[in-house]
């Protein structure tokens, strides 16, 4: 039980560090697609 008292707030922890980083990709523009919009165009 004592476990869950260190590991809950790590694994929130690296959620927020994990939603963090792909907003940041998002913003960035790292799911482009832009070979798909050649195609289409």
């Amino acid at each position: 039980m004592e476990a869950l008292y260190m590991l809950i707030p790590i694994a929130i922890g690296v959620m927020i560090i994990v939603v963090i980083a792909f907003i940041y990709t998002v913003k960035s523009g790292q799911y482009d697609d832009l070979e798909g919009l050649l195609i289409e165009s």
